[in-house]
């Protein structure tokens, strides 16, 4: 069975059990937090983020509506998929639908044209010699989180001069205000990006984006924005808090490249 057909049937669960039970019952039988709780949005984003096999099953087991044989029956399914939690050393490079992460840079191949362009991207727009707003468009599974991550991510890693955070949709509360749940999720993220380089560093908690615009003015930082398309897909609730976060970040903070990664 094909692992992300496995995750879909699992999301579709936990969405209906969500609708009719609501988050505080799957959290509190289930022992997981809301937050990797959302990460079951799609079956895309828990591919992204790995949550950890027992994870899956426990959740799978609380939402599943014949508890009886739910545990027999999700750890077989699970098991099947051929999903693991880690990947043996050996382990065939090629990874269907999951994408590669910064660790997996040295097994990216073919992308090392799209990567020294996407470098001379950032380059040119921090010394205000281009724009500093790149897309990066394709079909889904044709790479681009790839070689966001593991290509142009991993490259600039290797640098004490900037800092690259990249935003996952998983790592975006859907309970909390659109507005407030956005900006919380870069700040968070370009937090741990600085911390690489600074251990102690913290950005403060804000409920203004001109004040943490204003805080990382000085900041050379790269922030890239995964499957940017769902958030302009849902106009009535994420697309206008979303561009108004990016627009407000780009305009106040001239040393910021945005990359805006979707179909």
């Amino acid at each position: 069975m094909d692992p992300s057909q496995t995750l879909d049937s699992i999301v579709a669960l936990v969405h209906s059990a969500v609708r009719q039970h609501g988050w505080d019952s799957i959290t509190n039988q289930s022992g997981v937090s809301r937050h990797t709780i959302n990460r079951f949005r799609s079956s895309h984003s828990l591919l992204a983020t790995k949550p950890k096999l027992d994870t899956i099953r426990k959740v799978a087991e609380v939402c599943d509506p014949d508890p009886a044989t739910a545990p027999r029956r999700w750890q077989t399914v699970i098991a099947n998929a051929g999903v693991r939690d880690t990947e043996p050393a050996s382990a065939n490079p090629y990874k269907g639908l999951l994408p590669y992460g910064i660790k997996d840079a040295p097994v990216l191949f073919g992308r090392t044209r799209e990567v020294a362009i996407l470098t001379r991207w950032v380059e040119e727009g921090l010394n205000g010699q281009g724009n500093r707003i790149l897309s990066i468009e394709g079909p889904t599974g044709s790479g681009k989180t790839s070689l966001m991550f593991a290509g142009l991510g991993a490259a600039l890693s290797q640098r004490t001069d900037l800092q690259v955070a990249l935003v996952l949709p998983s790592e975006v509360q859907e309970e909390a205000a659109p507005g407030t749940s956005l900006r919380e999720a870069v700040r968070r993220r370009i937090e741990d990006a600085l911390r690489e380089q600074t251990p102690a560093f913290s950005v403060p908690k804000t409920n203004s984006t001109a004040e943490l615009a204003e805080f990382l003015s000085d900041k050379r930082i790269v922030l890239g924005i995964d499957e940017f398309e769902y958030y302009l897909a849902d106009k009535l609730r994420w697309q206008t808090p979303m561009l108004d976060l990016l627009a407000e970040l780009h305009n106040r903070c001239r040393s910021l490249c945005l990359s805006l990664i979707h179909i």
